[in-house]
C-alpha cells in the first residue's frame, strides 16, 4: 500500500504480490490491492504455525 501511495508501482497498477519467508524455509506470497477508494486488501493462503494469547 505504501508503494502505491508513493507512486512506485508501474503505471496505474494497484495490485501486486509480495513474497517472504524463503530464507527460513516458509515460502509465502501475500496479495496486496488498493481499491479506488484507497482501501487496502490483503489476501493469500495461510498456515497456522503458532497459537497464543496476549493479556494487557
Amino acid at each position: 500500500a505504501r508503494l502505491h501511495g508513493e507512486g512506485r508501482l508501474p503505471g496505474a497498477q494497484s495490485r501486486y504480490v509480495a513474497s517472504q519467508g524463503r530464507e527460513v524455509g516458509r515460502d509465502g506470497r501475500v496479495q496486496v490491492e488498493v481499491d479506488a477508494e484507497g482501501e487496502v486488501w490483503i489476501g493469500g493462503a495461510t498456515l497456522q504455525v503458532i497459537d497464543g494469547r496476549i493479556d494487557w
